[in-house]
């Protein structure tokens, strides 16, 4: 078999693995629902890399929790609906008309297409639901129309406007001293992406904040998503010759093949960003060494991010062998944020465990968790300063783009953190922010940013660069 060959075959193989390939959907409970358990729903895919975060998440959450005594004398049970492996709209809402007459709390979805779907049967089947993978649609509801969206909160740590923030930031603090250095050859960056809506409307959010820290910006170099012929794409970025990509990745087959076109090509340039699948040891794997050196964004790192991040690092590993991706942390968070909302109310009334989630305050594995109240945004026209070695950074609240409002806090999603606090806090932030890590030859991690997580960890630069 050929070198081309057998990366052909991994890539298949992971593609395959995270969902691509179609299979039957079926609401299959994983376990049975007694009379006097507190059943979760969770809504998602369980042949796709994320959806089996989403179960291992809320898996191992429910066994910590019935091993120390329940909720109220109760144990929980996880009933699943698998509905996004193949991605089908119609059935995610049968799937939720059917959880929601048989559990007290649904969870999950990181589609949003699925969300979309979904939101018409929120008002007339409420039921304490926590997104905890979709970054968009379903909370911007809720102020508009609190009585038939009250019960939607996002529990996820992100929507795509502050991943904007988050990876300025970066570029700002950790970017800009790696140019200074002349670890970097230059100070270009090109924006490189799938052409689909999160993935334009990041690059095209992210340009200015990047000029304005004295980036050269260009692009962005949109591909669409089943492109298999990376010459064009590659004969682009070597006429452009910039030392940094900065990207947005989520489909699992670009995520892959555009960085291995680059490495192969032997491109001076250094990738940093979103690439959702590369949290994932077997999109890793699949690129087969072409990951080497990304730094990506990231959402359950092994970071002292709270005193409970590590350990819940570690212990996802041992259980199911295997590093954790973003939803695995969401979701485990998740289920616990559930079970002290439900013990705080004494019941599982959904008006009144709504209320009680409404006041969570709780240290989890991604950080501090707390959710933007029901008037969010307060005033639209707010801006929030972001101050970086490499330069200050203003972001309005809000971001009016015509059918799409874009909002830094908004109701009901987890309270962002934008500041450092102090070190004897139980939490690095005022909130939940994700932290920039490094992939290494042997598919580990390495943590670079924030500071204060980095050890000794340094940037190398990708074994393409010379």
């Amino acid at each position: 078999m050929s070198e081309l060959t057998r990366k052909g075959h991994s890539r298949r193989k992971f593609i395959k693995s995270v969902g691509l390939a179609t299979g039957a959907v079926a609401l299959s409970p994983l376990i049975g629902r007694a009379a006097d358990n507190i059943a979760i729903g969770a809504l998602t895919g369980t042949k796709v890399v994320f959806g089996e975060g989403t179960v291992n998440g809320a898996q191992m959450a429910i066994d910590e929790i019935n091993a120390a005594g329940g909720v109220l004398g109760r144990k929980l049970a996880l009933v699943v609906s698998d509905i996004e492996t193949e991605s089908d709209p119609t059935k995610a809402v049968s799937a939720y008309q059917d959880l929601a007459g048989k559990t007290d709390a649904i969870l999950g979805l990181f589609r949003s297409e699925m969300v979309q779907a979904i939101l018409p049967q929120i008002p007339r089947l409420p039921k304490p639901f926590l997104i905890t993978g979709s970054t968009s649609l379903g909370t911007d509801q809720v102020k508009t129309n609190y009585d038939g969206y009250k019960t939607l909160f996002r529990s996820v740590i992100i929507n795509t406007y502050s991943l904007v923030v988050d990876v300025a930031r970066f570029a700002g603090d950790y970017l800009s001293q790696l140019v200074e250095q002349k670890v970097l050859s230059n100070k270009k960056v090109i924006l490189i992406g799938e052409d689909l809506t999160s993935g334009r409307l990041f690059l095209q959010l992210m340009g200015p904040h990047l000029g304005r820290l004295g980036y050269q910006v260009e692009g962005p170099v949109l591909v669409a998503v089943g492109t298999t012929d990376m010459g064009p794409v590659v004969e682009r970025l070597r006429t452009i010759n910039a030392g940094i990509g900065l990207t947005f990745f989520s489909d699992p087959n670009l995520a892959i093949l555009v960085p291995s076109a680059i490495a192969q090509a032997k491109l001076p340039t250094a990738l940093f960003g979103i690439n959702a699948p590369f949290q994932s040891d077997g999109a890793i794997a699949a690129a087969r060494g072409a990951a080497t050196g990304y730094v990506i964004t990231d959402f359950s790192a092994d970071a002292p991010v709270s005193p409970r991040t590590q350990k819940f690092f570690k212990d996802y590993k041992s259980k199911f062998n295997k590093t954790p991706v973003y939803t695995s942390g969401t979701t485990y968070d998740s289920v616990y944020v559930l079970a002290e909302a439900i013990k705080r109310a004494g019941k599982t009334d959904t008006n009144d465990v709504v209320a009680a989630l409404e006041a969570t305050n709780y240290v989890g594995a991604g950080g501090l968790i707390r959710f933007y109240d029901k008037s969010e945004p307060k005033n639209e026209k707010e801006t929030i300063a972001v101050s970086t070695k490499g330069g200050d950074l203003e972001f309005p609240n809000t971001l009016d783009l015509g059918l799409l409002k874009l909002s830094l806090k908004q109701s009901h999603d987890t309270v962002y953190g934008f500041k450092d606090v102090p070190n004897n806090t139980p939490t690095a932030f005022d909130g939940v922010r994700p932290v920039q890590v490094q992939i290494r030859a042997d598919g580990s991690r390495a943590v670079l940013y924030p500071a204060e997580f980095a050890g000794d960890n340094k940037y190398q630069k990708p074994p393409y660069i010379s």
